[in-house]
């Protein structure tokens, strides 16, 4: 057993099946927890609950993002003791506790009791990779929820970070005809740098009635229900933020606008990959321990 560290999975889909997976293969003692297992692994040991699961590692890795809500710790399989405040509550002063988007109140536990939190998601490299395969999954579904092609459509992408810079340019690959929306000038300087067209966000409303596909990696609320009414009918919204996402999809639905929050696409279309980018740096931390 490699640096005779126990590592204990907790929640999470595909990604943290493969991390398991992976682990397993290079020698390390792993526990998981309320995470769904589309196979067996030989070797791989179950926990019964939240706390025996904490009690067995000294690593403890959460799912990417750790919770949906703030409330409990992201899980395909509902389990009453995976609250983040039951999880708090079995922390102990020689855990490692790592995840993507750690919750707020993990990470400010974690801090005043000197309790190492390692946030994957604030590697950069981590963040750039992930970004990729979002954008990836971001594609599949704009392309399984249209009748018409993403080549030569009217593309909107909204925000210019990590997952909009990197969504626009694989939509560019794609020969989509896209324009960049932020509110700071320079992104939009960027975006035009490198030959999108750009819109400042507070004409979006003036003008989204021209878009066939809107994707948005913006975390608010910035399409109003007066906004929605300007959509096109046939137009394709994708959300790749956060909850509760860009608008309100429930108004939407009635208006008859096909507008889907996606979250947690690099599970759903690229599990192992994404796997393999989150592990990256776990093992160096692990190797270095």
């Amino acid at each position: 057993m490699p640096n005779n560290q126990k590592i204990s999975i907790i929640g999470g889909d595909l990604r943290q099946f493969y991390m398991a997976k992976i682990l397993l293969e290079q020698g390390y003692d792993v526990s998981v927890y309320s995470l769904e297992m589309p196979e067996e692994l030989p070797g791989i040991k179950k926990s019964p609950s939240l706390k025996a699961a904490m009690n067995f590692g000294n690593i403890i890795v959460g799912p990417v993002p750790f919770s949906r809500g703030s409330i409990n710790i992201t899980s395909n399989i509902s389990n009453d003791d995976m609250s983040l405040k039951h999880f708090i509550s079995c922390i102990r002063k020689d855990h490692v506790i790592v995840g993507g988007v750690i919750s707020p109140i993990v990470s400010k536990h974690c801090k005043a009791n000197q309790i190492q939190c390692i946030d994957l998601l604030e590697v950069n490299e981590v963040s750039v990779k992930n970004a990729i395969a979002t954008a990836e999954g971001a594609i599949v579904e704009a392309i399984t929820k249209s009748a018409v092609n993403l080549h030569k459509s009217s593309v909107l992408v909204l925000g210019y970070g990590k997952c909009g810079s990197v969504l626009a340019e694989k939509l560019r690959g794609l020969n989509a005809d896209v324009t960049v929306c932020a509110r700071r000038q320079e992104s939009l300087v960027l975006a035009d740098a490198v030959g999108y067209h750009t819109l400042w966000l507070p004409d979006l409303e003036e003008n989204i009635s021209s878009f066939s596909f809107i994707f948005n990696t913006i975390p608010a609320k910035i399409i109003d229900n007066n906004m929605l009414n300007s959509i096109a009918k046939d137009a394709i919204i994708i959300d790749i933020s956060s909850k509760p996402g860009c608008m309100d999809f429930v108004e939407a639905s009635q208006l008859g606008i096909n507008a889907s929050l996606c979250l947690g696409l690099p599970g759903k279309y690229s599990p192992k990959t994404s796997a393999e980018i989150l592990l990256d740096t776990l093992l160096a931390y692990l190797k270095s321990a």
